[in-house]
């Protein structure tokens, strides 16, 4: 019965349970006592039988219309062991009885069984609670609510001391948590999601491409809101590595495709290094501390006996003070929280390790930081004299009074091209200017409708999405708007101030004069706002970025520092929604610019 086997001479099984027959009679033990006796038996022999059908359900077949899912196949495997090594201790109980070399009555045939008695109850317990009460639930519910289980069994386990019960629960967790390993494992070393029962919380957009703009942020996503202890913290990291790697695989199909080890087996292997001498012989501490002392005892004698000869070679030997002793681990009993630190330690390193792989060949074969180091030159107009050979040949084509001559593709482009000659990066070649609007608008409102754009090709589009490159336009064209009329002050000069036309009217000179005086107080202010805008905006924030860009470890930290500079310029420059009113200001002033340089001519 205990056992499982269901048809026996003492009990019936009902179904659901053992039962004690009412024929059963010991000539020394009354009928009630022995009845009582052996009724306490029944409950252990119905967990065990409980517990096979279960093992065997779930080998051949569905359990209770609960799919057999990988973690309850693992859960399944692992109650399996634990039964083998209950029925291995009844049959050297049976050995016992045959031989009958040894009295063994039926009290010291329980108190042998109690501590796997113990263990089964846990088990079955957590049986109950997680599996019998998951049907009707989806494939990642099940898995959810049994390790959630398994963790607070554990916890449990741990406070209530139940140092006999710790491995079995400590066993129960690592076996059923293996397919998960399995599952971030492979997806983490070649990029693959192979979920075949839909239990595993990662899931993949559907039609979405590599190329797809909302790829690295939108084609992996969580299925549930609630997910386990254990991976909880490393869900975004995992992402992360596998969509590196994903992306490593599509663009070189050599890389990615070997797998580093198994996770699982590492994970096992560290918990067991880390389970101090002292954990491991906890249960044989006392008869292990006599054994030391004997030892201790004899080499002390026999280190003193050598000396007495004056051995060269024992001179200056010291016995430690304490001497260690060492065993094998056949089970492991730690607390969830160093697990925790285990799984989380090698995931990360695992993570890392994908993730810079990735962005190396992001950094070398993409070419990104040369991309967004392109993009930053000319958008921001940080290269210098590029920009200014190619702002100063439009603003003079702006200033002339046609706006028909310089709003023009071919024109604008052919300025551009002409002044990026002489650089010899390649990358320069990918930019070019695309005018919105066919009809040309009166000075600088012309630019509104310029758009300078970069050809940012796969992965470098990832970090250099369209939404960015738009923020780049604004600064663009804001800096296309300051500079020119900076340059319409610093060309106007009043001749009617020169000695050559001291024969001027007094009024006419007063007039140049009083626009002299506001062309220094408004070119005052404007250079102050150019090189706030220029020193302290742009080029002050890209320092900070070029910081943040060289201690990024992978490219989810690429893409959360472009996207903080993006916003952080965006603010600076007063382009956001809250500095309406002061970009109206600033408008009206540029603008007052150019009508100085237009009225300017004529004095």
């Amino acid at each position: 019965m205990l056992r499982g086997i269901k048809e026996v001479f003492v009990f019936s099984w009902n179904g659901s349970a053992f039962v004690v027959n009412d024929n059963i009679q010991m000539q020394h033990v009354t009928h009630g006592t022995l009845k009582n006796f052996l009724a306490d038996t029944c409950p252990y022999g119905s967990m065990i039988v409980h517990l096979q059908d279960f093992v065997s359900a779930t080998v051949h077949a569905s359990y209770h219309q609960l799919e057999t899912t990988q973690t309850l196949q693992a859960f399944a495997s692992s109650v399996s062991f634990l039964l083998r090594a209950y029925c291995e201790k009844l049959l050297a109980l049976e050995r016992i009885l045959i031989d009958q070399e040894e009295t063994l009555t039926l009290a010291m045939l329980i108190q042998e069984l109690q501590p796997y008695f113990e263990g089964i109850v846990n088990v079955h317990n957590i049986f109950k609670q997680a599996v019998l009460s998951s049907v009707g639930k989806s494939s990642a519910e099940q898995g959810l609510c049994l390790l959630n289980l398994l963790e607070r069994s554990l916890v449990d386990a741990e406070a209530a001391g139940q140092k006999l019960v710790m491995p079995q629960i400590v066993k129960l967790y690592l076996d059923t948590i293996k397919p998960y390993i399995d599952f971030v494992d492979k997806f983490i070393s070649t990029g693959k999601l192979e979920d075949v029962y839909g239990e595993f919380l990662i899931k993949r957009a559907e039609n979405m491409t590599l190329e797809d703009p909302r790829y690295w942020k939108d084609s992996f996503y969580i299925s549930d809101q609630e997910s386990s202890m254990f991976l909880s913290p490393l869900l975004e990291s995992i992402i992360s590595a596998g969509k590196s790697v994903e992306h490593l695989r599509f663009a070189n199909h050599a890389a990615g495709s070997k797998m580093a080890g198994s996770l699982h087996k590492d994970i096992v292997s560290k918990l067991q290094a880390s389970v101090t001498v002292q954990e491991r012989v906890d249960v044989n501490s006392k008869s292990s501390g006599v054994e030391c002392e004997n030892m201790e005892k004899v080499a002390k004698d026999i280190v003193a006996s050598l000396e007495t000869t004056k051995s060269s070679k024992l001179v200056g030997f010291e016995f430690p003070a304490k001497v260690k002793a060492v065993c094998s681990v056949g089970q492991l009993n730690c607390a969830l929280p160093a697990i925790q630190r285990v799984i989380e330690q090698l995931v990360k390193e695992r993570c890392s390790a994908a993730s810079a792989k990735f962005l190396g060949f992001f950094k070398l074969q993409s070419k990104l930081f040369e991309s967004v180091e392109t993009v930053h030159n000319h958008f921001l107009m940080l290269a210098g004299e590029v920009m200014d050979c190619f702002t100063a040949e439009v603003f003079s084509k702006l200033l002339s009074g046609t706006p028909e001559m310089w709003q023009n593709g071919p024109f604008l482009n052919f300025a551009l091209q002409e002044a990026l000659a002489w650089q010899a990066c390649p990358i320069v070649g990918n930019l070019d200017i695309h005018l919105k609007d066919s009809a040309p608008k009166m000075w600088l409102d012309g630019f509104d409708n310029v758009v300078l754009r970069y050809s940012a090709a796969w992965p470098v589009t990832i970090v250099l999405t369209d939404a960015s490159l738009k923020v780049y336009n604004r600064v663009f064209t804001l800096l296309c708007k300051v500079k020119c009329a900076k340059f319409a002050l610093e060309e106007l000069h009043f001749r009617s101030l020169e000695p050559t036309h001291a024969s001027s009217s007094k009024r006419l000179r007063q007039n140049a004069h009083a626009l002299q005086l506001l062309k220094f107080q408004v070119f005052s202010f404007l250079n102050a706002f150019h090189d706030c805008l220029m020193k302290e905006a742009l080029y002050g924030s890209k320092l900070a970025f070029d910081r943040d860009l060289r201690d990024a470890a992978d490219l989810d930290a690429v893409i959360e520092c472009h996207e903080n500079f993006v916003a952080k310029i965006y603010e600076q420059c007063l382009l956001g929604e809250k500095f309406v009113a002061i970009q109206q200001i600033i408008l009206a002033l540029l603008k007052l610019c150019i009508k100085l340089h237009v009225c300017g001519q004529g004095y």
